[in-house]
């Protein structure tokens, strides 16, 4: 399928000293859509900071940043390290996947666990780093197993049931 998109170019005036459109051009961007999804087999873990919220409205902004960049750094190379991959982060929420190769899911499973654990413990460990926080921060987790359908959209996203019983049982 092929999506056209409307593309301003800006050049700048000397007289108003202003940047305005110089033409605009259309740009053909060709979308590969597939109409058969890619399923696979995955293991999905959602992991969220519990009491987000509050904490949020009671910590100054800047504080709030820099905790929330920490962990997002943090959370993707443990996760990387388990051989997963980060499919988003949705606010202080991170989901991720492992694919299970072949019919050998032991290695990946356990790659799933450990990194729930070692979120837990680099999460729960976070006040000493931010004094503005009282309290060791705890996490919900989500593990599931199944199939999905993978590389979905231009987001590159995973998607199906096994990924919202992930969710679901994260806020257990």
């Amino acid at each position: 399928m092929l999506r056209l998109m409307k593309l301003n170019i800006l050049t700048h005036d000397n007289k108003s000293g202003l940047y305005l459109p110089k033409n605009n051009w259309l740009v053909g961007v060709i979308t590969l859509l597939n109409s058969k999804p890619d399923i696979r087999s995955i293991i999905v873990l959602v992991s969220d900071i519990r009491g987000f919220t509050t904490m949020s409205e009671a910590i100054p902004i800047g504080v709030l940043t820099r905790l929330m960049a920490d962990w997002f750094e943090k959370v993707q190379s443990i996760v990387e390290f388990r051989s997963g991959r980060i499919d988003k982060f949705i606010g202080d929420c991170v989901l991720a996947k492992w694919e299970v190769v072949g019919g050998g899911s032991t290695h990946a499973n356990l790659q799933a666990l450990h990194c729930a654990l070692e979120i837990e413990e680099y999460t729960s460990g976070l006040h000493h780093s931010f004094p503005e926080i009282q309290s060791p921060l705890q996490i919900g987790v989500g593990l599931n197993k199944g199939e999905a359908a993978v590389g979905v959209s231009s987001y590159n996203t995973i998607m199906g049931d096994v990924v919202n019983t992930a969710f679901r049982l994260e806020s257990v």
